[in-house]
């Protein structure tokens, strides 16, 4: 790889380096193998498979809070996955590697378009964060992020039409929002878990996300209603004893808090689960003229789902709806 020279006091930027590009394909190549040997997965550089990354920095991530990491271990995954997520994006859009700096901060990059219409990323980075962290959006959004980004670049005066997405694959939840318990159980499956108003409630998912089942045990107490309308009235002593006895299931089942990434799922009879966007966004992509006959409101309404796109937010139904970001933190309810 050649040697540019930076200015750590100027703005940041790209700078290509064509000559990387053998050194990332080699290490992205490592990732094959890592799939292969350590999570019986397939990597084919296709834009699909980054959600497949995604569930491996995950994993990743959750042995190294574990046990951490060597020094050498660590950069091992992240030079070999952000190199394969690098390179699924250039091959995908065209692009060169090169280096990013920020002041006097260097760090790998993949740029993509072509300028002054251009998007950089920073693959290494992202997996470093995913992987020691556990925080981070996830893979995915970011590389639907990219693609948007670049998007508006080559047409900023282009309709907001164009920045409706395909559903993604997974979708991240915290275990630290308050609104629901979020981790894994002592053996390896994912689960979301409240309590509600009928019962102690677990939704349970494999490793790559998929739903498995859903229980409910009822509550050892019975949640006071109003006399008048019939609706439930939570009490201190209610939501104690309902606390009490989700810790207890918790600890049979070997509970540990972390974040989850999940599938897209749907339980109607809790009316729980997961959707890509608010329902009135729904019901306007559906009949945009139908929902709003004037051409110009509807362009302020076009921007919004734009806006909710390119933050890679979701909706999840938990006794509310509840907004939830790309990192999988809750934002509104």
């Amino acid at each position: 790889m050649s040697t540019t020279p930076f200015d750590p006091f100027s703005r940041p930027a790209f700078y290509a380096e064509p000559d990387a590009e053998d050194a990332m394909t080699a290490a992205a190549g490592c990732a094959l193998e890592i799939a292969h040997r350590e999570f019986n997965a397939g990597l084919d550089f296709s834009i699909s498979s980054v959600a497949v990354l995604d569930e491996m920095v995950d994993q990743l991530h959750r042995r190294h809070a574990a046990t951490p990491f060597s020094a050498g271990e660590l950069a091992h995954y992240v030079q070999s996955l952000g190199s394969y997520l690098g390179e699924v994006i250039r091959r995908e859009h065209g692009g060169v590697w090169g280096i990013f700096r920020v002041f006097s901060d260097t760090m790998p990059a993949v740029q993509i378009g072509t300028a002054p219409a251009t998007v950089a990323c920073r693959p290494m980075t992202e997996v470093w964060v995913r992987i020691t962290r556990g925080t981070g959006e996830s893979l995915e959004g970011l590389y639907q992020r990219l693609v948007l980004g670049l998007a508006a670049r080559e047409n900023p005066a282009g309709s907001a039409k164009s920045a409706v997405i395909k559903p993604r694959e997974f979708y991240r939840l915290r275990h630290d929002n308050g609104y629901f318990d979020a981790g894994t159980t002592g053996d390896g499956r994912q689960v979301l878990m409240s309590h509600f108003v009928n019962g102690v409630t677990a939704i349970f998912f494999d490793e790559r996300g998929t739903l498995l089942e859903v229980q409910v045990r009822p509550l050892s107490v019975e949640c006071p209603t109003d006399p008048v309308t019939g609706i439930a009235r939570l009490s201190e002593e209610f939501e104690a004893a309902a606390e009490q006895q989700l810790s207890e299931w918790k600890t049979e089942l070997g509970f540990i808090p972390q974040p989850i990434t999940v599938r897209k799922f749907q339980i109607s009879e809790l009316g729980l689960g997961i959707e890509e966007r608010p329902s009135h966004y729904e019901d306007f992509l559906e009949s945009p003229e139908t929902e709003e006959p004037d051409a110009d409101e509807r362009e302020p309404i076009w921007a919004s789902i734009r806006e909710w796109e390119e933050a890679g937010d979701f909706v999840l139904y938990w006794g509310n709806d509840l907004y939830v970001n790309r990192d999988g933190k809750v934002t509104s309810s």
